[in-house]
């Protein structure tokens, strides 16, 4: 990723980023240098997911995700444009069993595919979910 390019991170890895207990937290902390260097793009959807019953029962761990969306650096991403349009792609797609995936997963792929939103990087352990809209958008997995 380019320096100072817009990272946006996927909840799955906020969990294992922020939680030592998950399998994947040592792949999810050896990528700290690239969110200590990159503006955060965090959609509030992924705000939902993370700040889950689990995860705030970890007062650290709040205190620390809270330091991180207060950082000059991390813009909150209103969704309000992407939701009705996700929904009624999750459901189109379900019925014709063309993916399996969330509602949140799918508004990310609008943000993500979204010409006005700056994202040149994502971190998540679903890339598949993903893949086809950032190599389309020239966005990088990490």
């Amino acid at each position: 990723m380019r320096p100072n390019g817009t990272l946006l991170v996927d909840t799955g890895f906020w969990f294992a980023f922020f939680d030592g207990h998950e399998e994947k937290h040592p792949s999810a902390s050896a990528k700290s240098d690239v969110i200590d260097k990159a503006k955060i793009a965090v959609p509030w959807p992924i705000l939902y997911e993370t700040l889950n019953t689990r995860f705030i029962k970890n007062p650290m761990r709040v205190n620390r995700f809270d330091l991180l969306l207060k950082h000059p650096k991390t813009e909150l991403i209103d969704d309000a444009s992407y939701r009705d349009e996700a929904l009624h792609a999750i459901i189109r797609e379900s019925q014709n069993r063309l993916r399996a995936i969330s509602l949140v997963d799918m508004v990310i792929r609008f943000i993500l595919n979204d010409p006005n939103v700056r994202i040149d990087a994502i971190l998540t352990f679903n890339q598949s979910d993903f893949a086809d809209v950032c190599r389309r958008r020239r966005i990088e997995m990490l």
